[in-house]
């Protein structure tokens, strides 16, 4: 399974590719306790979402990003990167302005990639107006 995953990852990341493959690491050993279970409706503040993982995440995403090698590829790290920023926002660890600019830049990115839907049974329009006044624009 590694081989496919190796070849998806430099197929469509290209030379991020080694950094998205660090950033599934890093998710992947955040679950690995046999007493911890990710599961696909988890809220943003389960336990393996911890800042300790969230900063890594960060690290290796921002790397990923320096390391694409247009902008196209830059854009698939930035979609990647999505879920990292909703955990941020979801939970309150950007705060002031430097939420509003993360917010910013997630629905920038959001849109750009045709996203409509933040969960089941609500937009992203919704969220974004609940995100705070000037979020929705």
């Amino acid at each position: 399974m590694a081989r496919h995953i190796n070849e998806f990852l430099n197929a469509y990341y290209g030379q991020a590719a080694p950094k998205l493959n660090a950033y599934l690491d890093l998710l992947e050993r955040q679950v690995q306790a046999p007493t911890v279970h990710a599961h696909i409706f988890d809220s943003p503040k389960a336990a393996y979402l911890n800042d300790e993982f969230i900063g890594g995440a960060e690290k290796i995403l921002n790397e990923a990003e320096q390391a694409a090698e247009n902008e196209t590829v830059r854009f698939r790290v930035q979609v990647a990167r999505l879920p990292v920023w909703y955990v941020q926002l979801a939970t309150n660890r950007v705060t002031g302005d430097a939420r509003n600019a993360l917010l910013a830049r997630f629905l920038e990115i959001a849109r750009k990639a045709g996203i409509n839907q933040i969960s089941e049974g609500q937009s992203l329009d919704n969220w974004a107006r609940k995100m705070g006044p000037d979020a929705g624009r």
